[in-house]
């Protein structure tokens, strides 16, 4: 095996590995901040095309409250490079506008 071939084979894998291990954070972050929706929200697909700008939100969870083109009674979640994704309607956002009432 070539040296070059070896060094592409182990920067596939090194990339893989961190793709899962920044997976596996994000997963352990949700858990840790919202532990009764997190479920819930780990089954669903995340929609990055939303028109929501999350102005002033940290990075996490946040119920929409119907400003910035963000949907009141859904989940969005901020990552750390500003990006939103909507998650979509979540009941206790819909109920009390909070991740849990």
């Amino acid at each position: 095996m070539k040296f070059s071939t070896l060094f592409a084979t182990l920067a596939i894998f090194a990339t893989s590995t961190l793709a899962l291990t920044d997976e596996e954070a994000l997963i352990a972050r949700i858990r840790s901040e919202d532990p009764a929706g997190a479920p819930d929200i780990l089954k669903r697909a995340c929609n990055y095309n939303t028109p929501c700008k999350g102005y002033g939100w940290s990075v996490g969870l946040h119920c929409g409250d119907g400003a910035y083109g963000c949907v009141k009674g859904h989940v969005y979640q901020i990552g750390s490079d500003t990006n939103v994704c909507d998650y979509g309607v979540r009941k206790s956002c819909q109920q009390c506008g909070k991740l849990s009432c």
